[in-house]
């Protein structure tokens, strides 16, 4: 009886501090959760965070959502220039019409999103109406291991 209740006390300490290790590490994989902060926005502003692609750059892997964008013929592993990473972001925006985000409207000229597993996300944003002059941006394609803090740049306004 003795001997099972060391056992036992032995056990609930091993499995106290895997519990402590887990939640210190942020998930299951032991990956920390990152932070995105989004400056240069307008108040009013509407984006759209996709999450395009688990793993890292060189091993990433499409998510369950995005497993038909493979049929674009976008390596996502190989993108080399500032210009191939926009053709694959606009091309990755009409894979992601009516698919899941995470939505946000910014209440100031920043938007700060906590908890994002790594991996390789699409940032859309809607044309932002400020009376008579529309802002259009281009999307984003982000890789939270690598960045922390975007600043929105707009391309168009009319």
């Amino acid at each position: 009886m003795k001997k099972l209740n060391k056992l036992f006390k032995s056990f609930i300490v091993i499995l106290s501090l895997l519990l402590i290790m887990g939640n210190a590490q942020g998930n299951v994989y032991g990956e920390e959760a990152s932070t995105l902060t989004f400056t240069k926005c307008q108040s009013g502003m509407s984006l759209h965070l996709y999450r395009v692609a688990d793993g890292k750059f060189g091993s990433y892997k499409y998510t369950e959502a995005f497993l038909d964008a493979k049929n674009a013929n976008i390596n996502i592993n190989k993108l080399q220039t500032s210009e191939e990473v926009q053709i694959a972001a606009t091309t990755l925006m009409g894979y992601a019409v009516n698919k899941e985000d995470s939505h946000f409207i910014a209440s100031g000229n920043k938007v700060r999103v906590e908890g994002l597993s790594a991996g390789l996300y699409l940032l859309v944003i809607d044309d932002f109406h400020d009376g008579h002059k529309v802002s259009r941006y281009l999307p984003y394609l982000i890789d939270v291991s690598t960045s922390k803090e975007i600043a929105l740049t707009k391309y168009s306004n009319t």
